[in-house]
């Protein structure tokens, strides 16, 4: 454990660290700033649609098995979580994301 943390701080402490570091940071933070939220509201955002299309999909199932049973649940769900990403999201625009890179 003590030898990874000296690794760790020997390669955030070298020029190849810091532009790994770099690469790392990009990998977490472009995305969800491109949608105009931070790392944290990005995971917790996309875990609830996560959950949310899991729950649908298993309804969905239990409809193919029982018609009557969830009958609308599927396209209500894909209707909302529609609404929520792509009408309520206001986007970062292309002009703006090649600006701040």
């Amino acid at each position: 454990m003590i030898i990874l943390l000296i690794g760790i701080i020997l390669v955030r402490s070298s020029a190849i660290g810091k532009c790994a570091m770099s690469v790392i940071g990009r990998i977490f933070t472009e995305h969800p700033a491109s949608v105009n939220e931070t790392y944290l509201q990005h995971l917790f955002g996309a875990t609830q649609f996560g959950l949310t299309m899991i729950l649908a999909g298993v309804a969905c199932l239990i409809h193919g098995l029982v018609p009557i049973a969830f009958v609308s649940r599927g396209s209500d769900t894909i209707c909302s979580l529609y609404q929520r990403m792509v009408t309520n999201r206001q986007r970062v625009s292309d002009q703006d994301c090649a600006r701040v890179a």
